[in-house]
């Protein structure tokens, strides 16, 4: 069983109680110092929420759930996630990633998420592996292009029981920060927060079940870019010498 690499969790007060509602303090403790890192432009509004909300709890359920998120903040300190994720590092070779046509100033996004530290997987290569895409020129590539061409054309007129099936998969996979859709972690939480099952869990099993798919995501995006520049696969443009398609500028 696969389990997350922070070795030991800080001690607990001796006083500290184990029953879910000081669980939950020390979680959402935890959770605030946490969002004070990743959001610091919301500082002042996360500290006015966390002040209302440290009214009338337990201290000590407070101080520890902060002494954990230090502790995996301090773990994940050379994760690399750091390093810069924007750069201009395009490969001239055939069936390489290029700037957009339609954008060639643009810079790539992401070319060293995939070398950050995983929560759980020890390897992406070893844990985590994918497969190369089809050659340029083979009939497998050929083929997955006429079938892009056909669902992302811009003049469809016919949406049958299939069509709508393939329409509800593409939005429930949207691209992040799609309008309307949100980033893919929110959605999928709430997806799992509107499943009956989750309500009929402990709340410690619900915490579980929760931080499991969460980790599962952080390390799902690491190994996602990963292979991403790995491969440095072309994005489809509008021709495909085998495609028995010609697609507009707009398509």
């Amino acid at each position: 069983m696969l389990k997350p690499k922070l070795g030991s969790l800080p001690p607990p007060p001796p006083s500290l109680a184990k029953d879910d509602a000081t669980g939950t303090v020390a979680m959402l403790s935890a959770g605030l110092m946490a969002a004070e890192r990743l959001y610091p432009d919301f500082a002042e509004f996360i500290a006015k929420k966390a002040a209302e909300w440290k009214v009338n709890t337990n201290p000590d359920a407070v101080w520890y759930g902060r002494q954990v998120a230090s502790a995996w903040i301090s773990f994940r300190s050379n994760d690399k996630s750091n390093v810069p994720q924007l750069d201009n590092l395009y490969s001239e070779a055939p069936g390489k990633h290029r700037p957009d046509p339609g954008d060639p100033k643009q810079s790539t996004l992401g070319r060293n998420w995939g070398q950050v530290t995983p929560f759980v997987i020890s390897s992406v290569p070893t844990d985590a592996p994918l497969c190369a895409p089809p050659d340029l020129a083979s009939q497998g590539y050929a083929t997955a292009f006429d079938q892009v061409a056909i669902c992302g054309k811009e003049n469809i007129t016919r949406r049958d029981p299939a069509f709508r099936d393939k329409a509800v998969t593409g939005i429930f996979w949207g691209y992040d920060g799609a309008n309307k859709l949100g980033t893919p972690p929110r959605l999928y939480n709430q997806v799992v927060r509107a499943i009956p099952e989750l309500k009929t869990l402990t709340h410690a099993k619900q915490i579980q079940l929760l931080t499991a798919i969460n980790v599962a995501m952080a390390d799902a995006g690491i190994a996602a870019w990963y292979w991403k520049y790995h491969y440095d696969f072309l994005a489809s443009g509008n021709r495909n010498p085998r495609s028995r398609f010609r697609l507009g500028p707009n398509w």
